[in-house]
């Protein structure tokens, strides 16, 4: 998203796209991956609980609508969806999944 705030033209776009599209095409891995880490058991209550904060971004074109009527810009808006980005990723790390001497 914050490729966006780089500059005016396509490339930053196309950028955005290429990123995106790497993001989005693992998704329907997730549940088997899940299964595999957690077990049957606990699969569909960690699913749902993903499936909650993934909800959230329900509401991001409304929150970036109004930071633009407001702002008469997107850069705001993209600024703050990429920390919130960073913030899960943060969290992650902090949780010791990602990162230097994670079981990968």
């Amino acid at each position: 998203m914050g490729l966006f705030a780089l500059g005016p033209g396509v490339w930053p776009m196309v950028g955005f796209v290429l990123l995106f599209a790497i993001g989005e095409s693992i998704s329907p891995a997730n549940g088997s991956v899940i299964g595999d880490l957690f077990g049957r058991r606990n699969s569909a209550t960690i699913r749902g609980v993903t499936t909650g904060f993934g909800l959230v971004g329900a509401v991001m074109p409304i929150y970036v609508g109004w930071v633009f009527d407001t702002a008469q810009r997107h850069t705001w808006a993209l600024m703050t969806l990429a920390a919130r980005w960073q913030g899960g990723r943060r969290c992650l790390v902090w949780d010791g999944s990602l990162g230097p001497g994670a079981n990968a």
